[in-house]
């Protein structure tokens, strides 16, 4: 997970689902974060916790966001974010 995180933080500089003026080319963040659905260790939600707590780019926090969005059970969702809605970063 570690070295997804450097990766991430190196080459994704967009939230933006496509590359910039395509429709079909996914970007390097939505790349990312499917790549963390595919790592056997991301279900173990204390690997994702460093993800969500990473100080250094609010893109690889928002790659954690993502995959916990369509991980967790949503009754389980605000349990686990809500100490993040109001966070400043």
């Amino acid at each position: 997970v570690d070295d997804l995180v450097e990766e991430i933080a190196q080459y994704a500089d967009t939230l933006d689902v496509y590359n910039a003026g395509s429709n079909t080319q996914p970007s390097c963040f939505i790349c990312q974060a499917y790549r963390l659905f595919t790592m056997p260790k991301a279900e173990d939600l204390s690997e994702v916790q460093s993800i969500l707590d990473y100080p250094h780019s609010a893109v690889v926090r928002c790659v954690g966001f993502v995959y916990m969005r369509f991980v967790l059970h949503p009754n389980h969702l605000w349990g686990k974010l809500e100490e993040y809605l109001f966070d400043t970063m």
